[in-house]
């Protein structure tokens, strides 16, 4: 906005009700309610396994994309997709967790990085 005022674009606010209500919905829901999913996730998995939903947001906008704007879905988005879901099912669904060290110094880690 800064460079919009340095280079003297007008500045204009939405006059429609539509346009209110759009703005409405991506604050509410596209952005208040999703962080408040993403918190909930967040508290009941562990950081690593939450984080893979951002290699996730691509692949739902692509199929978001396809559905309301009707645009076609290639075979590399099937691809791509197919590989991206197998990951996320390895990586964060699988339930498959690492080694725990048998010393005891390392056992005390990790017990209380589990805790935390």
């Amino acid at each position: 906005m800064p460079l919009s005022l340095i280079v003297g674009e007008a500045w204009a606010s939405p006059g429609a009700l539509d346009h209110f209500v759009t703005l409405a919905y991506l604050v509410v829901v596209g952005t208040v309610a999703l962080f408040g999913l993403y918190l909930y996730v967040q508290g009941r998995w562990t950081a690593s396994r939450a984080s893979y939903q951002f290699v996730m947001i691509p692949f739902v906008a692509a199929l978001a994309a396809a559905w309301v704007l009707d645009e076609s879905i290639g075979g590399g988005l099937i691809i791509g997709g197919a590989i991206v879901l197998a990951g996320v099912y390895v990586g964060a669904l699988s339930g498959k967790k690492a080694p725990v060290p048998t010393d005891p110094e390392h056992e005390v880690l990790a017990i209380r990085c589990s805790t935390v």
